[in-house]
C-alpha cells in the first residue's frame, strides 16, 4: 500500500536511469531528484476503512483513531502535514505489512484505517473479501511522475514528450482503462 522511493545510493552509482512506480513530487524528494513535467496518472488519497464503519466521513473524523501509513509514502506525508496544523489528532502507524495484513488489521479493529486509492481498495474487496470501503472525499489528489536523476534533463524531456503524444492521441487513456480498470490518467 506503500512506495518506497528510489534509494540515493541507486541514483548515486547510476544504476537506475528512471524510476515509475506512481511517485507522487513532495518537497523533499524534489530537492535529491528530477521530476518528469508530464504526469502519467492520478494518486486520490482516500481514508480506507472496515466496511460497514459509519463513523468516519472524513479526515476530521480521524481524531484519537489509529491509521497505518508508509513510511517515506505520500500517505504518510499527507497525515503528518495535517498533524502538524492539529497537535497530532491523529496516531499514526508506520508499517510496511503487506496487504493482506493491513486489510486483516482493519478488520479485526487493530487499526481504524489506512489510506489508498480507490482501484487498489477494489482490487483487495476482490481478493480478501468485501471487507473494507473508501470514505469521505478526497484527502489528496495529486499526478504521478516518472523520477530521473537531476542531470538527465534530455531523458526527461524525451519521455515528457512521448507521453504529450499518448495523452493527445488517446492511447494513455486506453492502456489505463485495459489495465487498471479505468481511466486514471487525469483529475477529472
Amino acid at each position: 500500500l506503500g512506495h518506497s522511493f528510489p534509494t540515493r545510493r541507486s541514483s548515486d552509482l547510476k544504476k537506475v536511469d528512471l524510476a515509475a512506480h506512481q511517485y507522487e513530487k513532495n518537497p523533499e524528494r524534489e530537492a535529491k531528484y528530477l521530476f518528469g513535467g508530464e504526469s502519467y496518472t492520478t494518486f486520490i488519497l482516500r481514508i480506507t476503512d472496515k466496511k460497514g464503519r459509519t463513523d468516519i466521513k472524513g479526515i476530521a473524523d480521524l481524531k484519537g483513531k489509529t491509521v497505518q501509513v508508509s513510511p517515506g509514502g505520500n500517505d504518510a506525508y499527507t497525515l503528518e502535514e495535517y498533524n502538524k496544523k492539529n497537535n497530532n489528532a491523529i496516531k499514526l502507524v508506520y508499517s510496511s505489512a503487506d496487504q493482506a495484513t493491513t486489510v486483516k488489521s482493519v478488520e479485526d479493529g487493530r487499526i481504524d484505517a489506512f489510506i489508498s486509492i480507490k482501484r487498489v481498495v477494489d482490487s483487495l474487496n476482490k481478493t480478501y473479501g468485501d471487507v473494507i470501503q473508501t470514505v469521505g472525499d478526497p484527502i489528496a489528489s495529486s499526478n504521478t511522475y516518472y523520477v530521473y536523476r537531476k542531470e538527465d534533463t534530455k531523458l526527461k524531456s524525451d519521455v515528457d514528450e512521448a507521453l504529450k503524444t499518448l495523452k493527445s492521441n488517446g492511447k494513455l487513456s486506453k492502456i489505463s482503462i485495459k489495465i487498471l480498470g479505468g481511466d486514471y490518467t487525469t483529475n477529472d
